[in-house]
């Protein structure tokens, strides 16, 4: 089966961490609008200098950069096979462009956490420019610790938009605009709902049981 997979849930569900699990499992690449911004932002790029204010404020990028940034990835012959969409969708004029992109969702993975564990995982994220987040149990953020990420040695930062303000800013907008997204996909009979509290391999097992992989 070819799955074209996007990942839906409240900032600190997990996304990535579950999506690169399910992109190695499945053999299909993991697409992170969120983690291509930072990359331009991290090498000055003018792209990163238009979105590098954005996302310092929690704020999301327009949707015409990014429906554009997803169009062009996903015309790569990689995927062709499938692919894991983790951080978009995000809004219905999201939803508009993906199907206007010939490449229609076989599912909609939502992991579900309370707003209370979105809060206190952001607080304690650490992540690297190649897109793999940490958490605070792996590293010390509060002592300072400096630590290399063991995917690809590079140094391991906290995200300029995990800050409180800009945390509950982005768990408005997900409250508002993605649970749209959310009933819309449960709409066309392609939610999956995953309960996201439990550690990282138990989620990773009922994804996988729910997808049938």
């Amino acid at each position: 089966m070819s799955y074209r997979i996007t990942m839906l849930g409240p900032q600190g569900a997990g996304k990535g961490t579950q999506a690169e699990l399910l992109a190695r499992a499945l053999g299909v690449p993991q697409i992170q609008p969120g983690v291509m911004y930072r990359k331009e932002v991290a090498l000055g790029t003018p792209l990163g200098k238009e979105v590098a204010p954005i996302l310092a404020s929690g704020a999301m990028v327009p949707h015409d950069i990014t429906n554009a940034l997803i169009a062009k990835r996903l015309r790569e012959s990689d995927c062709a096979g499938g692919f894991i969409l983790d951080g978009f969708p995000r809004a219905m004029e999201q939803v508009t462009a993906l199907d206007a992109m010939g490449a229609p969702l076989t599912h909609a993975v939502l992991i579900e956490i309370t707003d209370d564990e979105a809060v206190r995982r952001l607080t304690h994220r650490l992540v690297c420019i190649c897109g793999k987040p940490y958490t605070g149990k792996e590293f010390s953020v509060e002592e300072g610790q400096e630590a290399n990420c063991s995917a690809c040695n590079g140094r391991l930062m906290r995200r300029t938009d995990d800050t409180p303000d800009a945390i509950r800013r982005r768990l408005v907008f997900y409250h508002a605009e993605t649970e749209r997204v959310i009933a819309e996909y449960d709409r066309r009979g392609i939610l999956v709902r995953i309960d996201g509290m439990h550690p990282i391999t138990e989620v990773h097992q009922s994804i996988l049981a729910a997808l049938g992989a």
